[in-house]
Formats: C-alpha cells, structure tokens, sequence
C-alpha cells in the first residue's frame, strides 16, 4: 500500500534520531541532556574556521561542548566535568591546573556559549552527504529537524522495528522496506502488517497444492470404484453366459438335428 510521501514530512522531523550526534549547544535556562555524561566536546573539524584555544576543553582538547567554568576559571565541556568529578562530593580538584575549590562553584559557562553560537560549522553529518554550513546555535535544530543523512529510528520501533534510517531514506523504508508497514493482501485485500503478510502467503500458496492432492486422492477412489463395478458387471455377464450354455444339453441339440 503507497503512503503518500508528504504526509511523512512532518513524521520525518518527530522522529528520534538514533545515538551519535548529541546535543552541541546549550540553550538558556536548559538542563542538560543525560546523554552528555559519556560524550567529548566537538571535533575541531566540524568548524569552517580555527577555533580559539580559550574555547577548548582542558580535559578533551576538544571545542566545548555545553561550556561549564570551574572555580578556578578553567573551561571544561559538562560531561567531561562529570565525569572527572564524579567521585568528589564537596571539594572538587582541577584536572588541568590542580586547584581546588567547592562544588557550587562550577556554573555554566554563558561567555563562552555566546562566542561558540557564531561560529560557522559544517553539519555533523557532512561524511555521510549533507553539504549544509551554519551557525553552531542552529546545528542541534538542524540535525534533530531537518538533515536528510541524519540516522533515525522508524516510527514503528514500539512494534519491533529496530532499523536505522537516513531521514532522506525515511518514506522508502515505511513503503517498501520496514516489516511493520501496513500492506493489503494479494488475496483477500485485508490490510495487515508485511511480516503478516509471509504468513499469509504460505498459505495461499499451499491451498492450491492441497486442493490438487485431494482431488487427485479423489480420482483415484473413483476410477477403484468404476473398475469394481465394471468387473462385477463382467462377472455376472459370464455367470449368465455360462448358466445359458448349461441349461442347453445335448439331448437338446439332437431334437434339432434328427430329420
């Protein structure tokens, strides 16, 4: 059954993208996303121009990712903090430059998210094709909402579906592809899911040969049935044959041939 491809467009960017491209910016009076814990700052790479060395993780040597200052004036990206901290409780040591100084004392870092958001960076998924350059304050958008080679999960993973799809690939997968889609049987035109589908068509595929077994099964029986009674007709012709023949005598015969 074809779905119509513009009916996708909105299903395109609500879909969760799969793990890889985690949020690289913050935006104010925002938490933090849980992901960040295991993840690095931005490659230097994905940024068109060199990258100041003050916006660089002294953990990483990445460019920050969601800036965080310590107390001692130090920059790290938030998960790379966490995770070097996440062992001190109340007094927090400085991987880069050795001070100390109390956990409430790492904020986020606003100046350094400021200067980051207008830098221009190439799209995260430039590998895989997108050709797109922008400011890295619209790159989550981007990526989360609009990039055609961003990896996303089908729509239908909360049946079993676990592929992974780029978005461009997206309305291909749910009309031809992905073994949930709702599809019409070659049979009976009920709709149901593709991989119901196989089921269904073993079936239909096996009823003619089962058809063709019992009526040859029931040829036979009738061609046993016609060769019994066609014998037992023979049979009683010459039982009838023979009790004529028996009946004539020859005293019989003799009335016929003395003159």
């Amino acid at each position: 059954m074809a779905t119509n491809t513009l009916s996708l467009e909105p299903l395109q960017s609500k879909t969760d993208s799969l793990p890889g491209n985690v949020s690289f910016s913050p935006m104010p009076n925002v938490s933090p996303p849980p992901s960040l814990i295991g993840v690095e700052g931005i490659p230097k790479d994905l940024f068109i121009k060199p990258v100041d060395e003050s916006l660089v993780c002294t953990i990483c040597k990445k460019v920050l990712r969601w800036a965080m200052q310590e107390g001692c004036g130090c920059r790290a990206c938030y998960g790379c903090l966490q995770r070097t901290i996440k062992s001190q409780i109340e007094t927090v040591t400085c991987s880069s430059c050795g001070e100390s100084f109390p956990r409430e004392e790492i904020i986020k870092d606003n100046h350094a998210r400021k200067k980051l958001e207008k830098l221009k960076v190439y799209c995260a998924n430039r590998e895989s094709g997108c050709q797109k350059q922008l400011l890295l304050k619209n790159l989550d958008n981007h990526v989360q909402q609009e990039c055609e080679y961003e990896m996303i999960q089908c729509i239908h993973r909360s049946k079993g579906c676990t592929a992974g799809i780029l978005r461009h690939k997206f309305a291909q997968h749910l009309e031809e592809e992905c073994l949930f889609r709702r599809v019409k049987c070659k049979f009976c035109s009920t709709e149901l899911m593709a991989n119901e589908q196989e089921v269904t068509w073993f079936k239909a595929k096996s009823f003619p040969v089962i058809m063709i077994y019992m009526w040859w099964q029931l040829s036979q029986l009738i061609l046993l049935i016609i060769m019994v009674a066609s014998y037992v007709a023979l049979e009683s012709v010459s039982l009838g044959v023979a009790h004529v023949l028996n009946i004539i005598t020859p005293g019989h015969w003799a009335i016929y041939l003395i003159p």
